[in-house]
C-alpha cells in the first residue's frame, strides 16, 4: 500500500511540475516580455518591406550591389554601412560548411591522423 501512495504521489509531482515550469512558467514569461520589452521579445529583426531579412546583432552580410560584375559574371558588392557587419567567412556563413570530426583518440582513424602528423602539423 505505502509503495503505490508513494508511486501515486511521485507521478502527480512529476504532472504538476512538467505543466508549471514546463507550460505556464514559459507563456507568462513570454507574456510579461511582450508587454514589458515589445521591441526585444521578438528579437533584433530587420525588416524591409515586412519582411524579416536579418538580425541587427547576429552577424549576417548586408550588401549593395555595385551594378558591376566580375569576370565570372557574378555580381560585385560592397557592405552596406547602415547594418552591422560580420567578419569574413569562408563558408559564406551556411552552417552546413563547417562541421566537427570525430577524429578523438579512440577511433581508428584518429589513430592513423595523429600517428602521421608531425609535430607543429596540428
Amino acid at each position: 500500500m505505502k509503495l503505490t501512495k508513494e508511486l501515486t504521489t511521485a507521478a502527480i509531482a512529476i504532472l504538476v511540475l512538467t505543466v508549471v515550469l514546463g507550460l505556464a512558467y514559459p507563456l507568462v514569461m513570454t507574456g510579461i516580455s511582450q508587454v514589458a520589452f515589445p521591441s526585444k521579445a521578438d528579437g533584433s529583426q530587420v525588416k524591409v518591406d515586412g519582411k524579416v531579412v536579418g538580425s541587427r546583432l547576429i552577424g549576417k552580410p548586408f550588401v549593395i550591389d555595385t551594378g558591376k560584375k566580375d569576370s565570372d559574371g557574378n555580381a560585385i558588392t560592397r557592405p552596406d554601412p547602415r547594418y552591422f557587419q560580420p567578419r569574413p567567412s569562408q563558408t559564406d556563413y551556411s552552417a552546413t560548411g563547417t562541421f566537427f570530426s570525430n577524429r578523438g583518440p579512440n577511433s581508428a582513424v584518429g589513430r592513423f591522423f595523429y600517428r602521421d602528423a608531425k609535430p607543429g602539423e596540428l
